[in-house]
């Protein structure tokens, strides 16, 4: 089947948006919509997995970029993620 539309009729949805995270001190970040996507990612840096002071695993990390205009440079932790494996090496998500 082939459908035909003038580009007047199509309507782009969401391809950029801005998100903030109340949590992480970081608001009006521009973010990228991708609607085929399972799971979302955003940039950081100084990543750092370790065990913490209860021999659990915990993952620190940076955000953004020091060249990013909303970048403070502060460390996030967490225990609370999973490490994958793609195609290039091992990725960890929260």
């Amino acid at each position: 089947m082939y459908f035909s539309m003038n580009k007047s009729e199509i309507k782009i949805i969401g391809r950029k948006d801005r998100l903030d995270f109340p949590d992480l001190n970081l608001e009006n970040i521009e973010v990228k919509v991708d609607t085929g996507a399972y799971s979302s990612s955003i940039h950081c840096r100084d990543i750092n997995l370790s065990k913490n002071k209860d021999g659990v695993n915990e993952l620190s990390f940076v955000l953004l970029d020091p060249s990013h205009v909303k970048y403070h440079g502060k460390t996030f932790s967490t225990t609370n993620f999973k490490e994958i494996e793609n195609s290039i090496n091992t990725e960890v998500r929260t």
